[in-house]
């Protein structure tokens, strides 16, 4: 239908999530890593990211999908 999937890594918590499927990185609420936002290389939080772009412009969705650290 001329829609684009892009999908990648993340170690973001604010990733734009449209229509999502997760809605939020897969990282345990009460860890360090989540309060101070920490994403070093050695502890780095990964997820990884699916969004769909439709031929239009518009996101159809964009979703977290995993994570490390569950």
């Amino acid at each position: 239908n001329g829609g684009i999937i892009v999908t990648g890594t993340v170690s973001s918590l604010n990733y734009p999530t449209v229509n999502a499927v997760q809605a939020n990185m897969a990282v345990p609420r009460n860890s360090a890593e989540f309060f101070d936002q920490r994403f070093d290389s050695v502890g780095a939080i990964n997820s990884v990211f699916i969004t769909k772009l439709n031929p239009v412009g518009g996101v159809e969705f964009s979703t977290y999908l995993g994570g490390s650290r569950l």
